[in-house]
């Protein structure tokens, strides 16, 4: 078995590699040039959501239901290999790391060559449903009668 020898040139970080087997046809290998989100989604709601990218405009979309806080929301993504994710510099974990997506978000991929491409994550809330809001909440049969006030934003009502 050969093995061949590669030699590494300059900072494009590639190789050109040759044995005597290969010596008409050198092998080039060069480092990851790729920068990728191809998938985006928040896993934990339920149900989870899915973000819809546009590769032409390095946007990812995201419609949560009414009632998603968005100042702690976790990313699950899917990066090109051997990239690295970051937000802000702060480095990136699929379905570990929280951000606050109460405005856009942008994620930065960088490929293994150190070449970059920014994502920018906008999330919006479905509108409320009526069908999914208290509207009214009162003790019947109390004398007086109890009128409370609905705070549907905090999930709180007051009597």
């Amino acid at each position: 078995m050969y093995s061949p020898h590669c030699e590494w040139k300059g900072k494009s970080q590639s190789a050109v590699c040759s044995s005597i087997l290969w010596s008409k046809y050198p092998l080039r290998i060069s480092a990851g040039w790729e920068k990728i989100i191809s998938a985006f989604s928040f896993e934990g709601l339920n149900p989870s959501v899915n973000g819809t990218i546009s590769e032409s405009t390095n946007a990812i979309a995201v419609t949560v239901p009414f009632l998603t806080d968005l100042t702690t929301l976790v990313a699950t993504f899917t990066n090109s290999l051997h990239s690295a994710v970051s937000v802000g510099g702060a480095a990136q974990v699929s379905g570990t790391t929280a951000n606050d997506f109460s405005a856009p978000v942008s994620y930065l991929v960088t490929a293994e060559d150190d070449s970059t491409r920014y994502y920018t994550v906008t999330v919006t809330k479905e509108t409320a449903s009526a069908a999914n809001i208290m509207l009214s909440f009162t003790f019947n049969g109390l004398d007086p009668a109890v009128e409370c006030t609905i705070n549907e934003a905090n999930h709180t009502i007051t009597c």
